[in-house]
């Protein structure tokens, strides 16, 4: 197959994947409308998961990312790693968003080494936690140490509307990004990724001078 059709086909699965988060949400509203708070935080879940794995197939599809790259392959066999993209790029969509002035405030300090090697372990803690909180909102499950029952239907009505919330903000900014991005910007995207070590695409494992990169935008 060529490179032209396999790129066309992560330009699928990212239009595909979009549509399919969407429906996610919806059905997760109905689940809201009946109460059934613990199901519709898990579909919820996965429509988060499913935006992760758009935005991870659209950078390939414009050819930001290369092909061959196990962050996008993890996309479709992991859960957590889709909750960590869920998390990175999400803040990251969020930073590239804002107006330039406001990104750029006086008095607002470069983080330090330390500070993004904590960032970046906050991210890991909370993509398992939300691991564990999608696997509590589908099974009942028996807590040994605690001698305890856990069910889905424990999660409360707020939580989940808290959740769902967020989902839909993250789609429509995903969404959005994805089909109105200058190509300007992307061009700056691929200069930016393709000076990454090729081990990163390896391993997945992302050096602290990355995180600590020039934003794409300026």
């Amino acid at each position: 197959m060529s490179t032209i059709k396999r790129l066309k086909l992560y330009a699928e699965v990212t239009e595909a994947s979009l549509k399919n988060a969407e429906r996610w949400i919806m059905d997760a509203t109905l689940l809201m409308d009946n109460r059934s708070f613990g199901h519709a935080s898990a579909l919820t879940r996965f429509a988060a998961e499913e935006i992760a794995k758009a935005i991870m197939c659209w950078y390939v599809s414009e050819e930001i990312w290369p092909e061959d790259n196990i962050i996008t392959k993890n996309a479709f066999r992991s859960h957590i790693a889709k909750n960590q993209a869920v998390i990175g790029l999400t803040f990251n969509i969020l930073w590239q968003t804002q107006p330039i002035e406001k990104r750029t405030t006086k008095g607002i300090r470069k983080p330090t080494d330390e500070e993004i090697i904590e960032a970046a372990r906050l991210c890991e803690r909370m993509a398992s936690l939300m691991e564990e909180r999608r696997k509590r909102a589908i099974y009942v499950d028996l807590n040994s140490e605690n001698n305890r029952v856990s069910t889905p239907w424990e999660i409360k009505g707020k939580e989940t509307k808290e959740l769902l919330r967020g989902v839909e903000i993250i789609f429509r900014l995903v969404k959005y990004y994805v089909e109105n991005y200058p190509d300007s910007y992307k061009e700056k995207l691929r200069e930016y990724f393709s000076s990454l070590p090729s081990n990163v695409w390896k391993t997945g494992e992302i050096p602290i001078d990355f995180l600590q990169g020039t934003d794409a935008n300026e």
